[in-house]
């Protein structure tokens, strides 16, 4: 695949998702179509070509790593896209290869987020959270966080010490 990343990816730490998520339970059915609604929703996506599984804590968090068509040069075709009771957002595999790295990434870059709201920054160039940059939101998340870090990351599959870049 010309211009892929998948030399990047641990594809031991993921699932191919052959038929959707038939079969699944029905929480990690309305994850995955809120992990494809939001992909979709991004202008650089043509399609989406494989869904994987990269690990799901039902009512809390999916993360899921799509194979797409991108339409445009640049852009990669392989992107994770982490969902639940937490602003969705999706992670270049690039620097992580398996979903602990990504869930590590997630975290890294929203509390960048929580960290600018809290000193009045302007939050513009940061990935963007659906809630208004108030300190409430921000208290809020900076909880959440805190929970993914001390009590999901630790279980997630992959290592966080896991570099595939040649």
């Amino acid at each position: 695949m010309k211009g892929t990343v998948a030399p990047f990816v641990n594809f031991d730490c993921v699932n191919l998702l052959d038929e959707g998520a038939e079969g699944c339970p029905v929480e990690l059915v309305a994850s995955l179509e809120e992990a494809r609604a939001y992909l979709k929703s991004h202008e650089w996506v043509v399609s989406i070509d494989q869904e994987y599984l990269g690990d799901f804590f039902e009512g809390i968090l999916g993360i899921f790593l799509f194979r797409i068509t991108p339409r445009f040069v640049g852009v990669d075709d392989f992107v994770w896209v982490l969902v639940g009771d937490i602003p969705s957002l999706y992670i270049t595999v690039d620097e992580c290869p398996n979903p602990a790295t990504a869930l590590d990434g997630y975290i890294g870059a929203l509390e960048k987020w929580v960290e600018a709201v809290f000193a009045s920054q302007p939050t513009d160039e940061l990935f963007p959270v659906e809630a208004a940059a108030t300190n409430e939101n921000a208290i809020n998340l900076k909880s959440r966080l805190e929970f993914l870090d001390e009590r999901i990351l630790p279980t997630c599959r992959g290592s966080l010490k896991e570099d595939r870049r040649q």
